[in-house]
C-alpha cells in the first residue's frame, strides 16, 4: 500500500516542501522546521492544503550522511518524508518513501538507466514506498544544479508541445501509477 501517495489522493490539495541536506545542517533542522512549520499552518488556513510532504535531496549532497539527517529531521517534523535522490548514493530505509527518478528529459544514459539500475540492488529488498518518477528538467533561464550535474540540457519552457509529449512518453513507460489499484 502507498501510505503517502494514499494520502495526497485523498486531500483535496496536498504539498511538498524540498529540503537540500547539503544545505541544510542537521544543527538548524529545528528552526527550519520552526519555519516551514508556520509556513504549513499559514498554508492550509489560505489555501485550505490538507496533506504536506517533506522531500529530501540535491543534486550532489557529498558530505551529508543522509540516514542521520533523517533520522534527526523525523524526531522533529511529523509528516512523511521522501526521498528525491540526485544520485543511487542518497539511499536510506529510515525514509518514508522513495521517488525512483528517471530523468526522461535529458539524453545522458547515466540518470536514464544507470543510475537506477545500482539502486535497483539495494531496493530489492527495501520497505520504502516507491514511486516510479518520471522528472522533466525545464529550462528556467539559468543553469541549474540538475543541468550542471546530469550534463543534460533542459526542455524549452517554450515548447509546451514538447513537454507533453515527453510527459507523455514518460507515462507509458510506466512513470505513473494507478493508485485504485495499489503497488
Amino acid at each position: 500500500m502507498l501510505k503517502f501517495l494514499r494520502g495526497i489522493q485523498q486531500a483535496t490539495r496536498s504539498m511538498a516542501f524540498l529540503i537540500d541536506p547539503e544545505k541544510t545542517r542537521i544543527e538548524d533542522l529545528i528552526d527550519t522546521f520552526d519555519e516551514i512549520n508556520d509556513l504549513r499552518i499559514l498554508i492550509q488556513k489560505e489555501v485550505d492544503v490538507e496533506y504536506f510532504v517533506l522531500f529530501v535531496g540535491g543534486s550532489t549532497m557529498v558530505n551529508v550522511d543522509l540516514d542521520k539527517w533523517i533520522t534527526a529531521a523525523k524526531e522533529i517534523i511529523k509528516i512523511p518524508i521522501v526521498i528525491f535522490p540526485g544520485s543511487h548514493h542518497q539511499l536510506t530505509e529510515n525514509a518514508d518513501g522513495l521517488l525512483f527518478l528517471n530523468l526522461i528529459s535529458g539524453d545522458n544514459p547515466d540518470y536514464l538507466i544507470r543510475q537506477q539500475r545500482q539502486a535497483a540492488a539495494q531496493l530489492l529488498k527495501s520497505k520504502l514506498e516507491i514511486v516510479p518518477t518520471g522528472y522533466l528538467l525545464i529550462d528556467g533561464g539559468h543553469e541549474s544544479a540538475v543541468q550542471r550535474v546530469s550534463q543534460t540540457l533542459p526542455l524549452s519552457q517554450y515548447d509546451p508541445e514538447f513537454i507533453v509529449h515527453t510527459a507523455f512518453a514518460g507515462q507509458l513507460m510506466g512513470e505513473s501509477i494507478d493508485l485504485s489499484r495499489g503497488r
